[in-house]
């Protein structure tokens, strides 16, 4: 008898367990959204320049600074985008995207920008919870498929490395230098 009370209780706790589990889930996949959405009104409205002490002169200089910041800055622009490709552009709700994940919607947003709104909305609609084998062999007999550069930064100089297959990458720009460096320049219009 106190076996069955036992393994009733382990049950119990092990359900509402689970369940708290997948509502953490599913808070997490909205947490990109949200902070996509107000790292983009903190760009647009420049009030990153009423932040820290002093403020900030530029957007960058706020996602550089760890005390503001605890993601990379490359994480938050890539909130930003995904916000304003798929909220904003497209209309989409928040949960046609959470299912599909941040990762998926961050590799396919340069191929579908490219297309009708409406056929991306409807290539999200039949790729985006596809299993993950399923999903890469339809990203790529669609050509969804894009090879990224990886780029890191070298431990013992400090200096970033950018690799890239052949064809791939349009140009590499040097900010400082304000030039082209690689690649086609940039449009003049």
């Amino acid at each position: 008898m106190n076996n069955q009370i036992d393994i009733a209780q382990k049950r119990t706790e092990a359900w509402e367990t689970y369940q708290t589990l997948q509502t953490a889930f599913v808070n997490q996949a909205k947490l990109f959204l949200y902070i996509g959405q107000l790292a983009k009104n903190i760009r647009d409205k420049k009030l990153y320049k009423y932040l820290g002490e002093g403020g900030f002169a530029t957007f960058g200089q706020f996602l550089n600074n760890s005390e503001i910041s605890r993601l990379a800055p490359s994480t938050i622009m890539a909130y930003i985008r995904i916000y304003e490709y798929y909220i904003e552009r497209l209309q989409l709700i928040e949960g046609q995207l959470l299912d599909i994940g941040t990762n998926r919607l961050q590799k396919l947003l340069p191929r579908l920008k490219v297309k009708p709104d409406e056929e991306a909305k409807e290539i999200l609609q039949d790729i985006g919870i596809l299993t993950h084998d399923d999903y890469k062999k339809e990203v790529r007999e669609r050509g969804l498929d894009i090879e990224r550069p990886s780029v890191y930064m070298d431990k013992n100089t400090g200096r970033y490395i950018i690799e890239f297959e052949e064809n791939t990458v349009l140009r590499v720009y040097n900010k400082t230098k304000n030039e082209v460096m690689f690649g086609l320049p940039f449009d003049k219009d």
